[in-house]
C-alpha cells in the first residue's frame, strides 16, 4: 500500500543525500523515514487483513460463543495495529516536517488529516469509536504528492530553501 511512497522517498532521499549537495540532512533521519514507511505498510496490511477476515467458521463444532471470541480477539489485534500505525505515523510526520532532525529541503509540511481523525476518534475520544475506521489510517496520498513534488524541485536544481524551489522572499 505504501510502495509508491517508498519509491518516491528513495528518489527524494537520493537527491538530498548525493555528494556535493548543499544540504546537511542526517542519513539517520533519511533511513528512519524509509523504515517507517515500510512499517506503516506492514501495519496497514495487517489491519486490512484482520478487518476483512471472514468470521463465519467452516467448523461445524464451533459455537457462536467461539466465533464471538475469535471476532473479539481479531478486533483486539486490529486495535493494537491501529495504535501502532498512529504512533509510527506521527513519528514519520515529525520526521518529514523537520520536528526531528531539522527541515528537509523543498518538502512542504505534511498535515495528515487521516492521522488527525485517528487521534480524535481513538485517543482523545475513544468512547465515540466507530465500528470501522480503516479510512482514517491513510496519509500516503499526501506524503506521496509532497515528497514527489520536493524531489522534482531538487532534480530541477532547486536550492532547497523553499518548498517550491524559490529562494526566500519569492525570488
Amino acid at each position: 500500500m505504501y510502495e509508491p511512497v517508498v519509491d518516491v522517498w528513495k528518489r527524494y532521499s537520493g537527491l538530498v543525500d548525493r555528494p556535493g549537495t548543499p544540504w546537511r540532512v542526517s542519513s539517520g533521519v533519511l533511513a528512519e523515514i524509509h523504515t517507517r514507511f515500510g512499517q506503516l505498510d506492514m501495519l496497514m496490511e495487517s489491519i486490512v487483513s484482520v478487518l476483512d477476515s471472514s468470521w463465519a467458521s467452516t467448523d461445524e463444532k464451533q459455537t457462536a460463543a467461539d466465533e464471538r471470541r475469535e471476532f473479539l480477539r481479531a478486533w483486539d489485534w486490529a486495535s493494537v495495529y491501529t495504535d501502532a500505525f498512529y504512533f509510527f505515523g506521527w513519528r514519520t510526520v515529525d520526521l518529514l516536517n523537520g520536528t526531528v532532525g531539522g527541515p528537509l529541503p523543498c518538502l512542504e509540511p505534511v498535515r495528515p488529516a487521516g492521522l488527525l481523525a485517528v487521534r480524535d476518534v481513538l485517543h482523545e475520544h475513544p468512547e465515540g469509536q466507530g465500528a470501522y475506521y480503516r479510512h482514517g489510517l491513510e496519509f500516503r496520498d499526501e506524503a506521496l504528492e509532497k515528497i514527489s513534488r520536493a524531489a522534482d524541485v531538487l532534480a530541477a536544481g532547486g536550492d532547497g530553501s523553499e518548498p517550491d524551489g524559490t529562494e526566500p522572499g519569492g525570488r
